[in-house]
């Protein structure tokens, strides 16, 4: 089954993320979403497969320094282990590098141990973890980087 990466729009892609189990707990509203990806920086990716929206990955310009920042994604858990993570991925690297990203910055957490993989197999290096005494070890958050250019 061949996997399609298109442009998509923040309700695509917030539909999406309503549908994801792993964001239940701490789900955004679309107006959050929207104001956080409401620049010119957005990049917006929708991954198909068979023509049916199962993945998605969002990023935008947050710090102002030349780095793109992947926000949110996920892939709906009956398309998993199927290469779409590893395509929205390699499709939002892509973009970035194309209207002169140098670095994409993205935050995981420690559960998330299928995502930490991906991001380390495509040559992402940890720059950062964040543990709290107030949260489980399988919360605390690890920033990664990628070099696009250089």
């Amino acid at each position: 089954m061949s996997i399609t990466i298109r442009t998509g729009t923040v309700a695509e892609a917030y539909a999406l993320y309503e549908q994801t189990p792993e964001f239940a707990q701490q789900a955004a509203s679309l107006e959050a979403v929207q104001q956080r990806l409401g620049g010119e920086s957005a990049i917006i990716l929708i991954a198909e497969l068979a023509g049916e929206a199962v993945g998605f990955k969002v990023g935008y310009d947050r710090y102002s320094d030349g780095s793109f920042y992947s926000w949110l994604g996920a892939v709906l858990p009956s398309a998993r282990r199927k290469g779409v993570a590893a395509a929205l991925l390699n499709d939002q690297q892509q973009r970035a590098t194309a209207v002169g990203f140098d670095r994409i910055y993205v935050k995981t957490r420690n559960r998330y141990v299928a995502m930490l993989t991906l991001l380390l197999e495509r040559g992402y290096v940890i720059v950062g973890v964040q543990l709290s005494d107030d949260l489980p070890m399988a919360d605390g958050r690890i920033t990664l980087v990628k070099l696009l250019r250089g």
